[in-house]
């Protein structure tokens, strides 16, 4: 199948997708991994994988690609997610001992370690000043080791730090830095292809391998196989070398064939049951093509790998059941290893082997042969498998395999007891097992054993569900849990298996346990106890002077099956030995574990010492224990071997289950009858208990009801004083804060009265001020008008007497010149007659006009004396007025209830205040009409004065014109007009200075009157504010 790829453009979590793998083709090809992004156009962009690595299960692939996108592969749930984007990446692997987690190197020097379930990094290291390219791990898991081009570092996964950091110098640099397996040895090959290897613990130099070794062929890729005996180096030339670890030296050097000129990268495909000791090598060639070869055989097989556009590197699954390759394209492959292990015939070899032989003279068109395609279909290769598995795992086989290596490998340990028992698969007899309900015995089985893995219980409830529907007896077996426990920790993911497993052993290795239940069984124990008498004479006569049966020291061994005093390691490896012999050799394993044991049996002193060593783990050699069981099988004589009792082993049949009735089967039934009757009467019994409890319950809560509602009315009616009380309390606090409101209300009102009195107060004051100011101005203007009119008048004064005085002094003069001429010019005096007429009349003309003026004076006079009359009426009214106001106020003022009025006088107050205002500026523009009149009047008599002397020019100029100027000197024409004009001069002096008298009489006394009137208005006007202030 084609699996494509497409992470989304915004990051949202984890979310896994389902795909489906194709069938196997014949070479192997299940999956194709390919990732393209959309480009603007339109069109789609492939983005290519650069990094490719399996977990140790070998389920789970992770791939990233070049833009730092890593997409995890469950080939087994068939499911796929991307992690979230960290940055490019210059390596990818899952570590051994963090399960669940991925360590990503990346292109800023940092390691991390990210969760593959949430996404999240867990852990950081760094320390790395290049990027790092290379990760290898230790046997354990516990460290780490990454490599960079000129650096390498240790980590230690446990605490995240470094444990050691390998720093070389610029000009050097490293090829590879890798941990060896088994040995935990540190590898390092250098630029110059020389090879050094360093102890862990000591990091001490413990060997050095020189290109001249192995004729340098510029080294590119170091292989090993799992057991850590032998290390396989390629480089550029199509030659491989192998080296035998055991004595640092080359055990052979392969030459390629004409069609692989050189190697990329060489990696070992572990194969089933081979215990390490890797024969299969994946060689990956300089024209991007994968092969496979057999390095023991030097032979190709069939199957390579070749795609359509070259391989350019690829990685094997630990289990090696798949292998993944990179294309050159950017795409992931996925084979299943099965087709491509299929070995070519031996007629065909494709290479030459050449260690220190000459065999390397076969000519080059027969070294190697033509590559053909297997065309077998994958149901004949699945059927293929599984005959090479059955021949290959027969017990003739895999005892020397057991002999050598004391166990069976774990991860193939369930594969190889399912075919050494040759489990049946009858999976329609299974599901007719499954498909039942949950056996009662078992309904409740969490109750009795708590464990915290849920999967786990429900595998053994099922099992055991199962197992009591086979045959009713193992509903009644107390020890059945402990004994299958440890096998369902063993089957855990396939439970049909693990029930034929535990039904198969429970038919062979557990024959004639029930004959005598629910007692011990008395014939197995006795077979024991005779194998102990002829091996131990002394231990069995230790038990019987201590009392202690086979009871406590064997059937206590075999009801838990050895799960109790055995770790988990030492039992699987005790039952692989017991599954691959007869059924006798588990009760031999018994004795054998007693014997072995004895000195520790033997230092117990009462019984509780032996009840603790048969029920707890004891430490014991395990080399020792299954030698001493084989011994016991083998050199105990026939007529005490339980071999003779026992029956050969037997597996089940195909197609159905056998009946197991080896046990009383009478006392079964009756004892299962009399429990089902047990079981009715006690769900009767129940039935009744729960009637009688639920009508105990009924009457139990009408009681409780009763009280709880006798209780509640007395809480209630408590309650409704309590309220009743606090209600009381509430509305005198009430009534009391309202009375505090009123107050302060009150208190709020008064100030606020207050305040706006004061405000008032400073208005008015302010406002006084300010018109006092004024008046005081405009009195300073009068007054200077006043004395500029005086100063006038004085000057006029002054003028006029000094003409008066030339006057004078022409009259004498005149009248000198009359004296000298009366006798001369007697008849002059006519005309002196007529002359004197015109100036009387020319003065009556002057007086009346004096007169009419002084009538319009005196009028305006007595218009302003009227006017300042009324205004000192208004005055006195508006006082007469503010005294009735005020004494109205102080009345209202005694009672609270009439504040209403107040405001109503206060703003009658305001009327008053702006009447008074008005008379003010009324007396004001008075004052100053009067002053303006004065002015004029000022002017006028000055304009008199002017017209006067321009009068009496023209009289001057009228009698000079009138006499003859023959007959009059000059002189005496000057006196005469002079004496013509002197009475009527005197008469204007006199008229001008009476009226200069009573205009400044009038003045001062008007300016009197004015002032006392504008000291009157500031009276009434303090008067008013007092009034004000004080209300």
């Amino acid at each position: 199948m084609n699996l494509q790829v497409k992470p989304d453009m915004k990051y949202s979590g984890i979310k896994k997708q389902v795909f489906q793998l194709k069938k196997s083709r014949r070479d192997g090809l299940i999956l194709q991994v390919h990732h393209t992004v959309p480009t603007p156009n339109g069109e789609a962009h492939r983005v290519r994988f650069v990094h490719a690595t399996f977990d140790e299960t070998g389920e789970l692939l992770a791939a990233s690609d070049h833009r730092g996108n890593i997409f995890i592969i469950d080939l087994e749930s068939k499911k796929f997610w991307l992690l979230p984007n960290i940055g490019s990446c210059t390596m990818i692997a899952f570590p051994p001992t963090k399960k669940g987690e991925l360590l990503i190197g990346s292109v800023n020097c940092s390691l991390q370690l990210m969760n593959i379930e949430l996404g999240t990094v867990t852990e950081k290291l760094d320390g790395h000043t290049l990027p790092p390219k290379q990760v290898t791990f230790s046997s354990n898991g516990r460290y780490c080791l990454t490599a960079a081009a000129q650096e390498a570092i240790i980590w230690n996964l446990d605490s995240s730090t470094q444990a050691h950091c390998l720093t070389l110098r610029r000009d050097v640099a490293v090829k590879q830095v890798i941990f060896m397996p088994v040995s935990d040895n540190i590898l390092a090959c250098f630029q110059d292809d020389s090879i050094h290897v360093w102890n862990f613990d000591t990091f001490e130099c413990i060997k050095q391998i020189l290109p001249e070794a192995w004729k340098s062929h510029q080294l590119k890729s170091i292989a090993f196989t799992r057991n850590g005996r032998a290390m396989v180096i390629g480089g550029h030339c199509p030659v491989l070398v192998v080296f035998c670890l055991d004595v640092w030296s080359v055990k052979k050097v392969i030459e390629l064939p004409e069609g692989v000129s050189g190697i990329r990268h060489v990696e070992f495909l572990p194969q089933l049951f081979d215990a390490g000791a890797n024969k299969v090598l994946g060689l990956l060639s300089s024209q991007g093509i994968l092969y496979f070869l057999d390095i023991e055989s030097s032979l190709f097989l069939e199957n390579v790998i070749v795609s359509q556009t070259n391989i350019s590197r690829f990685t094997c699954s630990y289990s090696g059941k798949y292998v993944a390759c990179i294309l050159q394209s950017g795409e992931v492959n996925i084979y299943t290893s099965v087709p491509l292990l299929e070995a070519q015939s031996l007629e065909e070899t494709v290479l030459t082997e050449k260690a220190h032989s000459s065999e390397h003279d076969v000519e080059p068109e027969k070294k190697m042969a033509t590559h053909r395609i297997v065309r077998h279909s994958s149901k004949q290769n699945l059927l293929r498998v599984h005959k090479q598995l059955k021949e290959t795992l027969n017990l003739s086989r895999l005892r020397p395999i057991l002999k050598e290596f004391g166990e069976y490998p774990d991860s193939y340990r369930p594969l190889i007891w399912r075919i050494i028992l040759h489990i049946p698969c009858n999976q329609p007899a299974y599901m007719s097992l499954i498909k039942r309900e949950v056996h009662t015995a078992y309904l409740h089985l969490e109750e009795q054993y708590s464990l915290e893995n849920r999967s786990v219980l429900n595998c053994l409830k099922r099992l055991l569900s199962c197992l009591a529907h086979w045959s009713s007896i193992f509903a009644e077996v107390k020890f059945l849990p402990l004994f299958v426990f440890p096998f369902v920790k063993v089957f855990k993911n396939d439970p049909f298996v693990c029930f034929e497993v535990v039904t198969t052993i429970i038919m062979n290795w557990c024959q004639y346990w029930f004959e005598y239940f629910p007692f011990p069984p008395v014939n197995v124990l006795s077979m024991i106890e005779n194998v102990l008498a002829e091996h131990d004479t002394e231990l069995l006569e230790f038990y019987c002077g201590a009392g202690v049966k086979t009871d406590l020291y064997a059937w206590t061994l075999l009801e838990v099956a050895f799960s109790e005093v055995l770790p988990r390691s030492d039992w699987l490896c005790l039952w692989d030995h017991v599954l691959s012999n007869e059924p006798s050799f588990l009760l031999m394993a018994v004795v054998a574990y007693n014997i072995v044991c004895r000195t520790t049996i033997m230092s117990c002193r009462n019984r509780d010492d032996f009840e603790y060593f048969f029920h707890n783990q004891n430490p014991v050699d395990m080399k020792q224990f299954i030698s001493k069981t084989y011994m016991l099988c083998n050199k105990t004589r026939k007529e005490v071997h339980p071999r003779q009792y026992l029956t050969a082993f037997k597996p089940l049949e195909k197609g159905s289950y056998p009946v197991f009735n080896q046990y009383p089967k009478f006392i079964i039934d009756y004892k299962a009858h009399r429990m089902e009757q047990i079981r009715i009467e006690e769900q009767n019994i129940l039935k009744e208990y729960e009637r009688a409890m639920k009508q105990k319950a009924e009457q139990e809560e009408r009681i409780h009801d009763a009280i709880h509602t006798e209780i509640q009315e007395k809480r209630l009616k408590e309650l409704e004083e309590v309220c009743q009380e606090i209600l009381h309390k509430e509305e005198k606090r009430v009534a009391d804060q309202r009375q505090k409101i009123l107050a302060v209300r009150q208190d709020l009102r008064v100030r606020e009265l207050e305040l706006l009195d004061v405000a008032k107060n400073r208005l008015m004051r302010q406002n006084v001020q300010k018109r006092h100011v004024a008046l005081n101005q405009l009195l300073d203007n009068i007054e200077r008008k006043r004395a500029q009119q005086e100063t006038e008048v004085a000057a006029a004064e002054e003028e006029i007497q000094q003409h008066y005085l030339k006057l004078l002094t022409h009259k004498h003069n005149l009248e000198q010149m009359l004296g000298t001429a009366n006798n001369v010019v007697p008849s002059t005096s006519v005309e002196h007659h007529a002359l004197q007429l015109q100036q009387e009349q020319l003065a009556n003309e002057l007086r009346k006009l004096h007169s009419e003026a002084n009538s319009e004076h005196l009028a305006k006079q007595v218009n302003i004396e009227t006017r300042v009359a009324m205004l000192d009426e208004l005055l006195h009214t508006a006082e007469l007025e503010l005294a009735r106001e005020v004494a109205e106020r102080q009345h209202t003022l005694q009672s609270g209830q009439n504040n209403i009025k107040v405001m109503h006088r206060e703003t009658e107050t305001k009327k008053l205040e702006q009447e008074v205002e008005h008379l003010l500026k009324q007396l004001t523009e008075v004052r100053l009409n009067e002053g303006t009149a004065r002015l004029h009047e000022v002017v006028e008599s000055q304009a008199d004065r002017w017209a006067l002397n321009r009068e009496q020019e023209k009289l001057v100029r009228l009698q000079q014109s009138d006499l003859p100027s023959s007959f009059l000197h000059p002189r005496c024409n000057e006196e005469i007009r002079q004496q013509g004009w002197s009475s009527k001069q005197n008469q204007q002096r006199r008229d001008v200075a009476s009226r200069t008298k009573a205009s400044s009489l009038r003045s001062a006394e008007f300016y009197r009157q004015e002032q006392d009137a504008v000291k009157a208005a500031m009276d009434v006007r303090e008067h008013i504010v007092a009034e004000s202030g004080f209300l």
